[in-house]
């Protein structure tokens, strides 16, 4: 069983089986040998079908990666591990290509091949994208089928049941279908398999459309909310809910104490298509290669978000890989009691390590010494006094990035007069004097401020009344959620601040992101905010790493795989000799000339001190995009 804490092992096992082939040991393929050349004459080296398989679906090239596949599992003379990678790129592209009796069949041979197959989280999602390709009727009599199938395994069998409820959902249709899977759960012989079904339904359900959800939870009462499907539901409308509302996060945290799931990690976070890098183990035997380790909570609840990271970096240690170079991407789990254990016995060779994202995590490593003995690039906005460049390093960007990008952006319109209006809590009150302090590199050293009192939204309108009286300024910087300035800048507007540039921070493009975020025009045609990923306007590399992603059915790039990509790329060509000092890794990335980046580029000055030149976006009714200068002044 492959749950949201495991991952597949497809591409190490296949990257195995070439290693052992071109070692010149027994050959997996036991058919006749080519003969010797003849002299005189040069012979053209064969080419590996698996490999070109496997090249063309990374490539996106599905119509290529199936034939050749259906050929390579056509044949009698392959081991079943060759087979057996056939048959998933088979199953994979044929999906991709709208062929789901192939894709259904190949499922069907990696099932004999490998029993419990269908129980992976792969091949579930092949499974349900193939099924979603026949007609209403075809697909489903074939999961009925399943679920009448006594010799299947029970976790196939629910999640058969599940795709016959979607089914049904997404037409608002009810039905009995959550009666028949609340019996389908009470019947699954152990944890292992509810656990799948709870994972399968939360993502499945975070895919339906809204409305669709909506009418899911009206079926919710107190009475039965503790059992499933009910308590599913609950908990995946509440994260769907939980980024634009307190209310909901909050209700979702207590509801931890009060429901109990197989799987309680659905209480942090939902689960994610598809798989991320797979766990190398730390053992005494050194890592072969040159490794590119990760130090990441893999579940919980920043699980989801560890996965991306993982994802992107095992993206760039197979574009390495083929690239000739021989990495390894070990993953250590921070949700592992011994995860310590295994930073300490990490080899010499791993100069870079990336991570921690928890300031608790790297509260831990500086408390046992490691951070001492082993180079640590954070995915943390900020480290300690005086800690970043001789403790630590950043790769990621931080407040003062973000104010630097709008102010530079700004001046560059010729605005001079700055204000900030700001939430009086922890995030405001060090947004505020970061900002000030920065305005001070552009020659504002005289900026007006009020807070108001975030818990009391029925005082912001008098608020915002004696924060435009303040003075004149060009510009108000805004650092606070989106889902405030719903209230703020209208009355900023009421009270006649209409001409002024709105500023916000990376909350905003948080909050754009929850459906149904709209930016009304007539409020933020002159608002902006940065950002650290532009998905409409992409780098080379970020193409590139779209069509990775794209090769495996997946979602298109965000910034966190970009930020695993980015990283594993640049880990794996740093030079940082052994007996390093803070002083010598700052000269390294003060000199590095890495430049195929995907996301915004991270520069570190001579003090190990990195900066993100961040990009500049524009919140709009569909979402947001990115803008420039010269766009800004046109009103485009």
């Amino acid at each position: 069983m492959i749950s949201s804490r495991k991952y597949l092992i497809f591409p190490l096992l296949s990257a195995l089986i070439l290693a052992f082939a071109l070692a010149g040991c027994d050959s997996l393929f036991t058919g006749p040998k080519s003969r010797p050349a003849r002299p005189g004459t040069v012979e053209t080296p064969q080419r590996d079908p698996l490999d070109e398989a496997r090249q063309a679906l990374a490539k996106g090239q599905y119509a290529q990666a199936e034939a050749l596949s259906q050929r390579l599992a056509a044949r009698t003379d392959v081991s079943p591990q060759v087979l057996g990678e056939a048959l998933r790129i088979l199953a994979e592209s044929a999906a991709q290509n709208q062929h789901p009796n192939v894709s259904l069949t190949a499922l069907d041979r990696i099932r004999g091949l490998q029993p419990g197959a269908d129980a992976s989280r792969e091949w579930l999602d092949t499974w349900f994208k193939a099924m979603s390709l026949l007609s209403e009727r075809d697909a489903a009599a074939r999961a009925q089928a399943i679920v009448d199938d006594t010799s299947r395994g029970p976790a196939i069998r629910g999640c058969a049941q599940i795709f016959k409820s979607l089914a049904l959902w997404k037409s608002f249709k009810l039905e009995s279908t959550l009666p028949e899977l609340e019996i389908v759960y009470g019947q699954m012989p152990s944890a292992d398999a509810k656990i799948i079904m709870e994972q399968r339904l939360a993502l499945e359900l975070s895919e339906l459309p809204g409305s669709a959800l909506d009418m899911l939870a009206r079926e919710v009462y107190p009475d039965n909310q503790n059992r499933y499907p009910f308590s599913i539901i609950l908990v995946t409308s509440l994260h769907k809910a939980a980024s634009s509302d307190l209310a909901a996060k909050e209700r979702l945290s207590a509801l931890a104490g009060q429901i109990v799931l197989a799987d309680p990690g659905l209480f942090s976070a939902l689960p994610t298509r598809g798989a991320a890098a797979a766990i190398t183990p730390i053992t005494a035997t050194p890592v072969s290669g040159r490794p590119v380790v990760l130090v990441l909570p893999m579940s919980g609840q920043f699980g989801a978000t560890a996965g991306k990271i993982a994802l992107g970096a095992e993206i760039a240690c197979n574009e390495l890989t083929r690239g000739g170079s021989t990495t390894t991407l070990v993953v250590i789990d921070t949700e592992q009691p011994d995860w310590l254990a295994r930073v300490a016995g990490l080899p010499k060779n791993s100069p870079v390590i990336g991570g921690p994202v928890r300031m608790d995590d790297y509260a831990a490593l500086k408390q046992q010494g490691l951070t001492a003995s082993k180079t640590f690039m954070t995915f943390l906005p900020r480290l300690g006094p005086g800690e970043e460049g001789s403790t630590a390093w950043r790769f990621y960007y931080s407040s003062k990035d973000q104010a630097d990008a709008l102010l530079r952006f700004t001046s560059s319109i010729g605005i001079s007069s700055y204000a900030v209006l700001y939430p009086d809590e922890g995030y405001g009150r060090a947004m505020l004097d970061i900002f000030v302090e920065q305005a001070k590199s552009y020659g504002a050293y005289s900026i007006p401020s009020s807070s108001y009192n975030p818990a009391d939204s029925i005082s912001w309108m008098k608020t915002v009344g004696d924060f435009t009286k303040s003075g004149s300024f060009q510009a108000v910087f805004l650092p606070d959620s989106w889902k405030n300035m719903d209230i703020i800048v209208p009355n900023l507007f009421y009270y006649g601040s209409t001409n002024q540039v709105l500023m916000g921070t990376s909350l905003w493009e948080q909050g754009l992101k929850v459906p149904g975020a709209f930016a009304s025009p007539q409020y933020y045609g002159r608002a902006i905010f940065p950002g650290a990923w532009n998905a409409a306007g992409l780098s080379a590399y970020g193409v590139r790493l779209n069509e990775a992603l794209l090769a495996r059915g997946q979602a298109e790039a965000d910034f966190w795989v970009g930020l695993g990509y980015d990283f594993a790329r640049m880990a794996a060509v740093l030079n940082i000799p052994d007996g390093w000092t803070p002083a010598t890794v700052n000269s390294v990335l003060s000199q590095n000339a890495f430049a195929s980046w995907s996301m915004a580029p991270i520069f570190w000055n001579a003090s190990g001190q990195a900066s993100q030149q961040l990009y500049i976006f524009k919140p709009t009714a569909e979402g947001f995009i990115p803008v420039t200068p010269e766009t800004f002044r046109s009103g485009n």
